[in-house]
């Protein structure tokens, strides 16, 4: 069944979804015994330091750097040793994904465009929603987004593409209202201006 059902995928379908969602045996990876290895309440391997490079489906992990699983058995988070292409941007480096498969976070080492940002700087850290919209940036180098320039660790997206935080670049006036760089400006998801970054709650700015 499993034999049929491969051959039975587009490539396409079998790159995204047959080939991603395959889960790792413990016995599979290639752990260093030390306390850095963890395992969960049945048994299964959640982190460990790998002894050697591992290929997990399209990925290949580092050796001497953490990986971590989820409970089912699929790779959760990495080093890689190449570079990978992931929803249109190279990723190096530490890198995690979605229970699902898809990419959550990581490094670039070219410059991106995604979600209507352009110019995203190599070196900087994209993370995304389970859908694949654009979460977080983390930029060393400032970004324009959506008329105004943001840089640092506090640039957030609503998952429709609205803004919903920004770390300020430079000064900027605002409705009659200046903000000094580095100031944090807040929206909701309708892209109405919050006063209160703290009013649209730390679970949505993790």
């Amino acid at each position: 069944m499993r034999h049929l059902f491969r051959h039975t995928c587009s490539i396409w379908v079998f790159l995204m979804v047959c080939f991603s969602s395959s889960a790792v045996q413990s016995a599979d990876v290639p752990c260093k015994n030390d306390n850095n290895k963890r395992t969960g309440a049945k048994g299964n391997l959640t982190s460990c330091l790998l002894a050697d490079d591992a290929k997990f489906g399209n990925y290949t992990c580092a050796k001497a750097k953490m990986a971590e699983f989820y409970p089912d058995g699929k790779l959760k988070g990495c080093y890689l040793v190449t570079p990978v292409v992931m929803n249109g941007i190279s990723c190096k480096d530490s890198f995690s994904l979605t229970p699902e498969g898809t990419l959550r976070r990581c490094k670039t080492t070219a410059p991106a465009s995604v979600g209507g940002v352009k110019d995203i700087p190599a070196g900087s850290w994209i993370s995304f929603y389970k859908g694949g919209a654009l979460r977080r940036l983390e930029v060393a180098k400032p970004v324009e987004v959506k008329g105004m320039r943001c840089k640092g660790f506090f640039n957030y997206f609503h998952e429709n593409g609205q803004m919903l935080k920004c770390q300020l670049a430079e000064d900027k006036e605002i409705d009659k209202t200046m903000h000094k760089a580095g100031a944090l400006l807040c929206w909701d998801s309708a892209g109405k201006p919050v006063a209160d970054c703290k009013m649209l709650g730390k679970e949505m700015l993790d």
